[in-house]
């Protein structure tokens, strides 16, 4: 492995006062789907609470870094999301990158090579899934990197898998990139069943977890079906656009 790319699944503040942090193995979200910049409750009975897992991908990518020992890692490797940028943040990257060289660190590791992404960088538009994948592929292109491995929590590698598809079928048949992927729950239980059994137990068997289901298949189900909707599929704004004229 060349590079190993850990995905974003947002950063929050528990208060309004305190550093940004990655997301807990629970996340409760607005209304609309969007992030609490302040991290609220977790209530798995809550509608709004599904899978954060920010701490579950960097744990994972420690455990990957140990194994394979990557020349290159990105974390959350995009511009950062319009709730951040409201906010005046700083970028997820730099926040998932401050704290996997701390958790290098508690483990005696060597120190990692980060690249992180440059605030200088901020976009516009949106940034997602896909914008990450195509940044993690770009940045493989231009560092010769033809072996990338990519973690994240289990409930959301369906969708990187379609999107990563689409992006090797664009690309030219001579750039032979091969990428693989983890799930940051199996990593862990593979690593230290002991000690990750009944967290990952826990987050497998949750209320949130099969809501996250629900809404990834939507999601990935219009992908597949020619859409350009993704996640948003499963948004009430999703149905109300695509209803058609009323008989």
């Amino acid at each position: 492995m060349e590079l190993l790319a850990i995905f974003g699944r947002g950063i929050q503040k528990s208060d309004d006062v305190s550093l940004w942090g990655v997301t807990e193995d629970f996340e409760v979200l607005a209304d609309d789907g969007a992030h609490h910049v302040i991290r609220k409750p977790v209530d798995d009975s809550n509608p709004n609470c599904v899978i954060g897992g920010g701490e579950l991908n960097l744990l994972a990518g420690v455990e990957l870094k140990k194994r394979y020992s990557p020349p290159y890692i990105v974390c959350a490797y995009a511009h950062r999301a319009l709730y951040l940028k409201k906010a005046d943040s700083p970028s997820e990257s730099q926040v998932m990158s401050r704290e996997f060289l701390r958790k290098c660190k508690e483990r005696g590791l060597p120190k990692p090579n980060l690249v992180v992404w440059p605030t200088k960088d901020d976009r516009d538009g949106v940034s997602n899934l896909r914008t990450e994948v195509i940044n993690i592929l770009e940045f493989a292109l231009q560092h010769s990197c033809s072996v990338i491995g990519m973690v994240s929590v289990f409930v959301k590698l369906p969708r990187i898998a379609v999107f990563v598809d689409e992006e090797l079928q664009k690309l030219d048949a001579k750039k032979k990139l091969v990428v693989r992927l983890f799930a940051s729950e199996l990593v862990l239980l593979e690593a230290d069943s002991r000690a990750y059994a009944e967290r990952v137990l826990n987050v497998l068997s949750s209320d949130a977890f099969r809501r996250n289901v629900a809404r990834e298949k939507k999601g990935t189900s219009d992908l597949l079906a020619g859409g350009n909707w993704g996640y948003e599929a499963w948004r009430p704004f999703y149905a109300l656009a695509n209803a058609g004229p009323k008989k």
